[in-house]
């Protein structure tokens, strides 16, 4: 029996079709008649708090932000913390200033950008997070947990060299997310079953992402979107169609879940 539900929210929850754009209230409805059956719902996402979508803010009774560097309850108390080192941050940042490299940096609660290239990437605009006033963060005294930049593959490669300790998440294109390897997705669930007495066979979890990939192969359930990372689809067996089709709840309800 499944007790706990985990779900990825950009290219799952939140559909980028250009038909069916943002969160549908198809998708709010689904999430409130889980709750109301009993389900625990667990939000994982690289977003940061404020960035949560309204429609859906409130619904998810914990939430795994910044890729697994927070963990934090509906009241936004942390349960796991995993920022990414002082010196790690200031070194990378002095060196994508160097290089020309526009970053965002995610602290729990904003994201700030800063460009360095002059060429403000299009995803910004589809995310209401964003601050692009870089200088209001010190980062001196706010933990970062994120860091978000396009990156070439010879670049990559220099970029993994410099920072071993340090995840590059690929999120498609050149687009990678970069965090502590102690801020996982999967390490931030396993701490929360722990804490709920929850087995990780009886957690079903939803995503699109490679970033999603060790949640849904270490879960009694893992699904990934028919529309996803195509490495991802390679390796996940289960799939529903997106979230622009209502994937999720016609898969619980075609595998009576639900």
């Amino acid at each position: 029996m499944y007790r706990l539900i985990s779900f990825d929210v950009d290219g799952t929850l939140f559909s980028y079709d250009k038909d069916a754009f943002g969160i549908s209230e198809s998708t709010v409805s689904l999430l409130k008649d889980l709750r109301k059956k009993g389900f625990i719902l667990v939000m994982s996402s690289g977003r940061a708090w404020n960035d949560i979508p309204e429609e859906i803010f409130g619904l998810f009774h914990f939430y795994i932000l910044n890729n697994g560097g927070l963990l934090c309850d509906q009241d936004a108390v942390n349960y796991a913390d995993n920022p990414i080192s002082k010196n790690e941050l200031e070194q990378f940042i002095d060196i994508s200033k160097e290089k020309l490299k526009s970053i965002t940096i995610k602290t729990k609660y904003n994201c700030y950008y800063q460009c360095y290239d002059g060429i403000y990437p299009d995803y910004l605009y589809y995310d209401n997070g964003v601050t692009f006033l870089f200088d209001e963060v010190d980062i001196s005294k706010t933990p970062v947990y994120t860091l978000n930049l396009d990156l070439e593959e010879n670049e990559l490669i220099e970029y993994k060299k410099l920072f071993p300790n340090l995840v590059f998440s690929h999120g498609g294109f050149k687009y990678y997310e970069v965090y502590s390897k102690q801020a996982d997705k999967k390490n931030a669930l396993c701490s929360l079953l722990s804490k709920l007495n929850i087995n990780a066979k009886e957690v079903i979890a939803f995503g699109d992402s490679m970033n999603d990939y060790e949640i849904l192969s270490n879960v009694g359930l893992g699904v990934a979107m028919k529309d996803g990372h195509p490495d991802l689809l390679d390796k996940i067996k289960e799939k529903c169609e997106p979230i622009s089709k209502n994937g999720i709840e016609k898969y619980l309800k075609e595998n009576r879940i639900i």
